[in-house]
């Protein structure tokens, strides 16, 4: 979507929405480049978060949410992530980064009591392997090349009590 139809769009919609909408391809990107989701990891005091603050890809304007609205955005990350999962055999897939990407979504909201999107899934450990980490690597790679050639500033900041 071309940045001019940003105010066309906000009289659509609650700002609360729009704040979800331009913030989604931000969001995803630090998870896809995996970056967002380690560092909230090893934080340390993620039960403590106060706010998220991230550039939007559409203008590399910063934008803020609020744990509450993070808390929320990352579910509709996870189910957004449902539409690149195989439809069956997963285990053939194990190599394959939407697929883990997928899993540690899931994995994190679950760990810190935050998936409220009805979604069932039964993990499945696997070892990674070297071929999964090479896809990974390109993958990683990719995004952050994306994001380059449009000038988004991929860096973000989380505020903790």
């Amino acid at each position: 979507m071309a940045k001019q139809k940003l105010p066309v769009l906000e009289n659509l919609v609650e700002p609360v929405e729009m704040l979800h909408i331009t913030a989604f391809p931000s969001v995803q990107r630090t998870i896809l480049n995996d970056t967002l989701l380690p560092y909230l990891e090893n934080s340390g005091n993620i039960g403590q978060l106060k706010q998220v603050t991230m550039h939007r890809v559409i203008d590399n304007q910063p934008f803020t949410m609020d744990a509450t609205q993070f808390w929320t955005h990352m579910n509709y990350q996870l189910v957004h992530l449902l539409d690149f999962l195989p439809i069956a055999n997963w285990e053939d897939n194990l190599d394959d980064p939407q697929l883990h990407i997928f899993f540690e979504v899931y994995n994190f909201l679950k760990r810190n009591g935050q998936l409220h999107a009805k979604v069932d899934a039964d993990v499945l450990e696997s070892a990674g392997g070297l071929v999964y980490k090479i896809k990974k690597r390109l993958f990683i790679n990719s995004v952050n090349q994306y994001s380059a050639e449009v000038g988004h500033n991929l860096e973000f900041t989380c505020d903790f009590n």
